[in-house]
């Protein structure tokens, strides 16, 4: 099972929707098709330059918003628009809370 497959069934997606940080991996192309905007902290051309080499099957896409950390809603202007936020390449990027140090 694919994470497209275990996510599809908990989102809308013909929806509008919000894909944060997908770099050369998203969710939920648009280029299949998903109506979505992305954000990121690069433009995609550092993206690309960033993950050159890296096999996937749906190009690095157009970023729409570039995130320097403000809510969703000052980053993008919307509130109550999105059906679906999905954030699969973030975690690796939070503190370990657990740590000693």
């Amino acid at each position: 099972m694919t994470r497209r497959d275990r996510i599809l069934p908990w989102i809308n997606s013909k929806g509008a929707g919000l894909e944060i940080g997908p770099g050369p991996y998203p969710v939920l192309p648009k280029s299949a098709g998903y109506k979505v905007e992305i954000v990121d902290c690069e433009p995609r051309e550092k993206l690309l330059e960033k993950f050159q080499g890296y096999k996937s099957d749906h190009p690095i896409e157009e970023v729409d918003y570039l995130w320097s950390g403000q809510t969703y809603a000052e980053l993008t202007g919307k509130t109550n628009h999105y059906d679906y936020i999905v954030a699969c390449h973030v975690i690796e990027h939070t503190p370990d809370l657990r740590s000693e140090e």
